[in-house]
């Protein structure tokens, strides 16, 4: 979430009826639970604290899938947002194995383990919209908050294609990231899209593909990216998006 923790600014407090978060900007950060690590943590289950088994992944994939079951017969909107591949980098030994011992930096198998869990419970999620028969009129998107880590070393540059710069920079290895978009039967698969867009364009666009009207005039701050999504707009103006810099 690292929208805050404290009211008004919970998922709660948002809008989200149903919300499993860890506090902070990620587990066993300063201000989350002391002790907690990716395995068995302590969760904020709706504002209050609970205690979770398993790998933290894991648990969120089977939190988000219970809440489509029970939602299956109405309109959803589900908010994935793991905390891999992220510092501390805490993963089960399994998942080293198939990366160890290939002249890897020490943390890189531990990444890459990472990853793999995330694929696994991403194929999870997207397998039940699969079995409940919801996947043809789910709107699915994919993408990431920022560029890769503070650089540490020379090989850090291989998260982020020799792209200039990282987190918290400007350049555009700190903010151009991949965004998929799926919507089986509506979106054409395949179309890349390389105009400017920004997550603050995501609420509108949203609204706009589910034909859904705000309840109240509401001035966003981003724009709809439905007409260049669907393939209707033949042109699309230049424009100028602002960023923090931290320094």
């Amino acid at each position: 979430w690292h929208l805050g923790d404290n009211h008004p600014m919970r998922p709660i407090d948002q809008g989200f009826d149903e919300a499993v978060v860890h506090r902070g900007g990620g587990i066993a950060h300063y201000s989350d639970v002391p002790g907690n690590t990716y395995f068995s943590p302590v969760l904020q289950h709706n504002g209050k604290p609970e205690h979770y088994s398993g790998y933290c992944t894991d648990i969120f994939t089977d939190q988000a899938i219970r809440f489509i079951e029970e939602s299956k017969e109405d309109p959803f909107f589900v908010y994935f947002a793991t905390n891999i591949p992220h510092d501390p980098l805490q993963i089960s030994e399994s998942y080293l194995k198939e990366f160890e011992g290939k002249g890897l930096t020490p943390e890189t198998p531990r990444v890459y383990g990472m990853l793999k869990n995330l694929d696994e419970n991403l194929a999870r999620l997207l397998g039940k919209l699969d079995q409940l028969g919801v996947k043809d009129n789910t709107v699915v998107l994919f993408l990431s908050d920022n560029g890769p880590a503070m650089i540490r070393s020379d090989h850090d540059l291989r998260y982020n294609a020799y792209l200039r710069g990282e987190k918290k920079e400007v350049y555009e290895g700190g903010i151009l990231t991949p965004c998929f978009v799926r919507w089986p039967g509506v979106l054409e698969p395949g179309r890349e899209i390389h105009n400017i867009a920004s997550v603050i364009d995501l609420f509108p666009t949203l609204l706009d593909l589910c034909g859904i009207e705000p309840p109240q005039p509401t001035e966003f701050d981003g724009i709809s990216l439905a007409p260049l999504l669907n393939g209707e707009a033949t042109e699309w103006p230049n424009r100028t998006l602002h960023f923090q810099w931290h320094r």
